[in-house]
């Protein structure tokens, strides 16, 4: 079985943030493969001219580190699929890793923008969220430290090389590969840098118990669902928006109850399953987020996405 590990890095424009036309696009794509004993094969890596988001927004110049010019001359995303399709269909029976689902998701999105129908599609949906196999491994008493490690984290877990150029889709694909085979050799973790992290989750679920505790006593009534919102802004949420969100009451979470609370700018969404179980979004309001969450609630309606609990 040949590997591939695959990392996209996106872009979006600096006006298409401020109206919120269109979403985020694939400006750049790395690949690593590695053969059935996990010898190094080959690398793939192209930058690719967005259809949409073709000028680097600042931020995304920032974290990339992405030429403007660059940009404008690669080539589109369909002809990069097609670069990319001669390496890969070289190989024989290939699964494909990604850090995540964020990748698969985006490639999707892009595939329809740019109306790509080739071979590749029906491989990409075969792919491997490697970061949620190696988060769910990384343990402390028998329980999941983290559901999401950052791929940079676990890099310095595994005690492997430490890239200077994260956010490179090439370099990414590497520490992948890299992670993958520490994963698969069983290497000892860094002990010393996982304690940070396992202090830290135990602050966190001790925190979460306490605003659990403190919406209990402040907002939850038996019997009744319901949420609570400052009116200021937003209209009125309460069982006629469930109504409008069954996704969030039923389809994904299965909730008995949902609960929107909002202290100043702080905005809590607890997801109620049953008396023991509790999911929790916190949230802070600001001008620049405040359409995000909006559309967030519409988001979980749509297609549930996971990234919550």
């Amino acid at each position: 079985m040949i590997k591939c590990f695959l990392d996209l890095e996106f872009n979006l424009s600096d006006a298409n943030a401020s109206s919120g036309r269109y979403g985020m696009e694939c400006v750049s794509i790395g690949a690593c493969f590695l053969d059935e004993n996990n010898q190094f094969l080959e690398q793939f890596y192209s930058l690719i001219k967005p259809k949409r988001n073709a000028k680097l927004g600042h931020y995304y110049a920032k974290l990339t580190h992405l030429n403007q010019d660059e940009i404008y001359k690669a080539n589109n995303f369909i002809e990069v699929m097609e670069e990319f399709s001669n390496i890969y269909f070289k190989y024989e029976d290939v699964v494909i890793y990604t850090w995540g689902t964020e990748d698969k998701r985006m490639l999707f999105r892009d595939m329809k923008t740019n109306l790509y129908n080739g071979r590749l599609k029906k491989e990409f949906k075969q792919i491997i969220d490697l970061q949620e196999i190696v988060s769910n491994s990384i343990k402390h008493n028998n329980k999941v430290i983290k559901k999401q490690w950052a791929l940079k984290d676990v890099q310095i877990l595994y005690n492997n090389i430490n890239y200077e150029n994260h956010h490179n889709a090439l370099i990414d694909a590497i520490m992948l590969k890299d992670i993958y085979i520490s994963f698969y050799n069983k290497k000892n973790l860094n002990l010393n840098y996982l304690q940070s992290f396992i202090e830290k989750s135990e602050k966190e679920e001790i925190q979460l118990l306490e605003d659990f505790e403190e919406a209990k006593k402040n907002y939850f009534y038996p019997n009744r669902i319901e949420t609570y919102i400052n009116l200021k802004g937003w209209s009125s949420i309460n069982k006629e928006f469930l109504k409008k969100y069954p996704m969030i009451k039923h389809k994904y979470y299965n909730c008995k109850k949902v609960i929107v609370t909002i202290n100043e700018n702080k905005i809590d969404i607890f997801y109620i399953l049953n008396k023991d179980d509790l999911g929790h979004l916190h949230l802070i309001l600001d001008i620049n987020n405040f359409k995000r969450i909006k559309k967030y609630l519409n988001t979980l309606n749509k297609n549930g996405t996971k990234d919550v609990l």
